[in-house]
């Protein structure tokens, strides 16, 4: 299948008649490459600053006398990083991958074929955790998708400040035809 026949298939879907131009919509894609070396540098940031504690709170307790709580207090941190790493797991397994074009959003998953396409009319809202290392976008959908009605995906990484929404956001609102503010 050649150009030309894409073209012809693409404006017979569309509705066009024969004489008509139609162009080839290219994907954009939102989301990051890969998001598994985010969480693998949170894990090994959380390990480190984990061991760190406990070697000082270990130096805290003199030879000559045993006192309890340094004990509790390596365990206390020892569970916090470990919740916070699975916490972790379970985040990145509900980021998908992103792309837009001029009509749709396709969503995937980062390890799986399966891949819905979501008319940009059917998204509500669009909303961004700011101030945190991991910055997740959220797509709120009128109807259920295969991945549900709340699409979530890392977008690339940008220069800005870390109160401020990215650029990804302001430009799917854009594209949906949704309002700059969502409170308006």
């Amino acid at each position: 299948m050649d150009d030309a026949d894409l073209r012809r298939l693409l404006a017979r879907v569309r509705g066009l008649e024969d004489g008509e131009q139609a162009c080839l919509e290219v994907k954009q894609t939102l989301s990051a490459p890969s998001v598994q070396w985010l969480f693998r540098l949170r894990a090994i940031g959380g390990v480190i600053g984990a061991g760190m504690a406990l070697w000082i709170l270990s130096g805290l307790n003199a030879p000559s006398e045993i006192r309890p709580w340094p004990y509790v207090l390596d365990a206390a941190i020892v569970l916090l990083v470990g919740g916070l790493i699975v916490k972790d797991r379970f985040t990145r397994r509900d980021l998908k991958r992103v792309e837009v074009d001029d009509g749709f959003l396709y969503v995937s998953e980062y390890a799986g074929p399966s891949q819905a396409a979501i008319p940009l009319n059917d998204i509500v809202s669009v909303t961004q955790w700011r101030g945190r290392t991991l910055r997740p976008v959220s797509v709120h959908l009128r109807s259920p998708s295969t991945f549900g009605t709340r699409i979530r995906f890392q977008p690339k990484r940008g220069w800005g400040w870390a109160i401020t929404e990215d650029s990804v956001v302001g430009e799917l609102r854009k594209r949906a035809n949704l309002p700059k503010n969502p409170n308006a």
